[in-house]
């Protein structure tokens, strides 16, 4: 078995190397296309409502659970769940960046009336 010459090895570096460089370059364009659809106000808004009605089924009241000690029932104290407490940075995370989505409406609004065709 022969060693690879050099114009093979160079051949196979500049493979790997284009390979390398395409895989950077579709994830650069994934980050973006995902950028671009998030900084969207339609589906900000979507993830709004999608956040309070998640947010609004964990703050059901639930029923107390009750622990049998032997012949005593005892109360369990309320303990808060992981995904109230995501739910609740979500939300508070929403709240506060809501005054950017309504200058982002604004501004889209403003463009679309002034590139809007003149009859």
């Amino acid at each position: 078995m022969q060693a690879p010459d050099k114009a093979e090895v160079y051949a196979a570096e500049l493979k790997f190397a284009l390979a390398a460089q395409d895989t950077v370059n579709s994830a650069r364009r994934a980050r973006a296309a995902l950028r671009s659809t998030l900084a969207q106000p339609s589906t900000l808004a979507w993830l709004a409502g999608a956040a309070a009605f998640g947010g609004f089924m964990l703050a059901r009241k639930t029923l107390a659970q009750e622990k049998i000690s032997g012949r005593r029932r005892v109360q369990r104290a309320p303990k808060a769940s992981t995904a109230a407490l995501l739910m609740a940075f979500v939300l508070r995370e929403g709240l506060r960046r809501l005054p950017l989505l309504a200058q982002l409406c604004m501004a889209r609004g403003a463009t679309a009336v002034r590139q809007s065709p003149r009859r």
